[in-house]
């Protein structure tokens, strides 16, 4: 086996998400070299009864369980697709390394290559970079989390808004990145200067994949005001903060609402970003935040017959889960909030007024907004709002007087979330993308 076939992409790599422990054992076998230099270099490794500790040339230290390193290794996997050809209940629990190695390339001092040769006289290879990326030890995870972890968008004047221009995104690279980037980063974007022609958001939706969810209002669908709308948003009212379609398994991800006109008076359209509001309501009421992470809301669409005229089919769909997801590190990944679609509570008897307490207590604190997270705009003529709407929350004030007709349509997040990270990929700094509220973590 050569060292370049050996060599373990990433990209193949199913993490797992396993808490550090102190791996020390009595009886220890190590390989060390004292002339390593760089941080992505491994100076010292050992092995013990249940892993093997490696430390790095800049002093970090972790260790990988055998099973971790047996169940990552480079013929687990197919070549050509990268899928798993190997199934864990093919893995001993209790299998042991005959001896380890540090290898690196040229000849070099840097030794970037760490060798675990099985007792079965078989090897694995490991590149340094590899196992640095998807250590699991407590200070990695949280490191991890961190780097990932949305920032909240702060209002500095319209100046300030995230945008670009529709022709840089539909003819180069560089404009659908830096689009990608305002979404990935702020959680919205402006694009500016659209044509004033039907379906514009379906040519920038397939900017990043196709368009999603269109069972119920179409590829892309009119927001104009109607007397008896089927849906709140063709009415003229106010309409709270909340997130689109929260009764389907995996609701919508990028929503684009497109400006075709705007005459009418008041309409400002409002975003605030669901994860900030989350930690708030946990810093400020802790009890209200464990509620709404463990009571399971009910999230609801009953339309018994379609409406030819808003485009609108019938539906008979139900989801229930708690209007906070958090995961197993307390970081939250996914907020569900959508008063216009909440249905009956069924939850435990004694969780039922705790429950509407908490409801009461995130309202009050989307409302009042006393951390100033919540953004106000009018959307111009020509221009489209486009949002994660599984992280940020909309809305828009009542309106009055002259035509509003706004355009719209959704992107799965998943396309999203390939398509920056491709991107990504492409530039000379290779980051990840932060959390964007999919409940991935």
């Amino acid at each position: 086996m050569t060292m370049q076939s050996c060599l373990w992409h990433s990209t193949s790599l199913f993490f797992c998400a396993l808490l550090r422990t102190a791996c020390l054992g009595k009886e220890v076998f190590r390989h060390e070299d004292s002339s390593v230099t760089s941080s992505l270099c491994i100076g010292f490794a050992e092995h013990n009864r249940t892993a093997v500790i490696v430390r790095y040339a800049d002093g970090f230290e972790t260790a990988f369980h055998h099973i971790w390193l047996r169940d990552n290794a480079a013929d687990v996997f197919d070549n050509s697709s990268g899928q798993r050809i190997r199934n864990v209940s093919q893995l001993s629990l209790n299998l042991q390394p005959l001896e380890i190695g540090l290898h690196g390339e040229h000849a070099t001092a840097c030794r970037d290559l760490l060798e675990v040769k099985w007792r079965d006289n078989s090897s694995s290879f490991f590149a340094a970079s590899m196992l640095r990326k998807n250590a699991y030890d407590l200070s990695s995870q949280h490191a991890r989390n961190n780097a990932v972890r949305p920032r909240t968008f702060r209002l500095a004047g319209q100046t300030g808004y995230p945008s670009v221009n529709f022709s840089e995104v539909m003819e180069s690279e560089e404009g659908l990145h830096a689009w990608l980037q305002n979404l990935d980063r702020h959680g919205w974007c402006l694009i500016n200067h659209i044509p004033n022609e039907s379906a514009a958001v379906v040519k920038l939706a397939h900017r990043i994949g196709p368009v999603s969810h269109a069972s119920l209002y179409g590829e892309y669908w009119h927001v104009i005001s109607d007397p008896d709308p089927k849906n709140i948003a063709y009415s003229n009212q106010k309409i709270p903060p909340h997130m689109d379609l929260p009764y389907y398994e995996s609701p919508p991800g990028i929503q684009f609402l497109h400006a075709r006109t705007f005459e009418a008076e008041g309409g400002d359209s409002v975003l605030i970003d669901a994860h900030a509001l989350a930690e708030e309501l946990r810093t400020r009421d802790s009890v209200a935040f464990e509620r709404l992470s463990r009571i399971p809301a009910t999230f609801t669409k009953q339309r018994a017959t379609s409406n030819d005229k808003q485009h609108a089919m019938a539906a008979s769909m139900e989801y229930r889960r708690p209007h906070i997801d958090v995961s197993d590190m307390g970081e939250v990944k996914a907020v569900f909030w959508s008063p216009p679609f909440m249905g009956p509570l069924r939850c435990r008897p004694d969780d039922v007024i705790p429950y509407y307490e908490a409801v009461q207590a995130f309202e009050k604190l989307i409302e009042d907004d006393p951390a100033g997270l919540k953004i106000e705009f009018r959307l111009k003529e020509g221009s489209a709002v486009t949002f994660n709407q599984r992280r940020m929350l909309h809305g828009r004030h009542e309106f009055k007087g002259g035509r509003r007709h706004l355009e719209g349509t959704y992107v799965n997040i998943d396309d999203f979330k390939s398509a920056i990270q491709l991107l990504n990929s492409r530039t000379s700094r290779n980051t990840s993308p932060w959390r964007c509220g999919n409940g991935a973590f």
